[in-house]
């Protein structure tokens, strides 16, 4: 039976403290938010149960729904990992049984043509295609902090297999870093990475007076992940101090806010499906 309730009566009726629990709180348990960081993760959040919660409950099978799913995949000689956000199977006729793959996106600029460029292009979709048992649609769904909404939806099971692709992508990232190993500071992608994305490095200063601190990173443990080998071929040595450091952030308000937005939107869902999925 199709739900019939908006997503605000919805909302209402879910674990609300659960859920900003979620969105304060960083991986460790502690709070990792500014006050208006938070405000802002929450807004995005509500914004995206505005635009998808009820289409997704009335579209996907309930019983095949997945939160942060974890992956662990061999390409190019490396092993690879990375989580997914949302998976689950179309239950309506036209497409039953099909698997999508939800990414959200958040952002502080505009969801315009360039941003959807950007992720059409990227490898991460095409990943995503051949982590068994795979999928069929690709969803991106882009929320910006003024509560705009834009999705780029792919289709992505008639495309070419993209075996290959992967494994010479993280072959060849994984060959670079297993070269670096043995030497305890990293090529510089000075002054290009410094400001990427808006936000100082926040190596720069250390890079800037020499003062890098001095680490190998041994080849052994080198697994990758999609946002892990775009760091590296942004700058090898911001990717070698945020490894060393064993910090998944960077430290930016952008980074710490998506963290929150991701921890809230799953809080939100796994709640919702479990209440009124079917």
């Amino acid at each position: 039976m199709a739900i019939t309730l908006t997503a605000p009566e919805i909302l209402a009726t879910l674990d609300l403290a659960a859920i900003e629990a979620a969105i304060l709180n960083g991986p460790d348990g502690r709070p990792c938010l500014l006050a208006h960081e938070f405000l802002t993760a929450k807004e995005i959040c509500w914004a995206a149960s505005e635009k998808w919660l009820v289409s997704d409950l009335n579209e996907f099978d309930a019983s095949s729904v997945g939160f942060e799913e974890r992956f662990d995949i061999v390409l190019g000689g490396y092993p690879t990992r990375g989580f997914l956000d949302f998976r689950g199977q179309y239950k309506r006729r036209e497409n039953r049984g099909s698997v999508c793959i939800v990414d959200w996106k958040s952002t502080s600029g505009t969801l315009d043509l360039t941003w959807q460029t950007r992720l059409v292009d990227s490898k991460q979709w095409r990943l995503y295609s051949i982590i068994p048992p795979g999928a069929d649609y690709i969803s991106y769904r882009g929320i910006n902090a003024e509560g705009k909404t834009r999705e780029v939806y792919l289709n992505v099971s008639s495309m070419p297999p993209l075996q290959e692709s992967m494994d010479n992508f993280f072959g060849g990232v994984g060959d670079m870093m297993a070269a670096l190993s043995p030497r305890s500071l990293y090529p510089q992608n000075k002054p290009s990475a410094c400001g990427m994305f808006n936000s100082v490095c926040p190596f720069k200063q250390d890079c800037d007076n020499g003062t890098e601190p001095r680490y190998l990173l041994p080849v052994e443990e080198i697994a990758l992940s999609y946002s892990g080998a775009q760091r590296f071929l942004q700058c090898p040595e911001k990717y070698r101090r945020i490894k060393t450091a064993e910090a998944g952030i960077d430290g930016s308000e952008a980074t710490r806010t998506g963290t929150a937005v991701h921890a809230g939107l799953e809080s939100i869902w796994r709640q919702a499906f479990s209440q009124y999925g079917s």
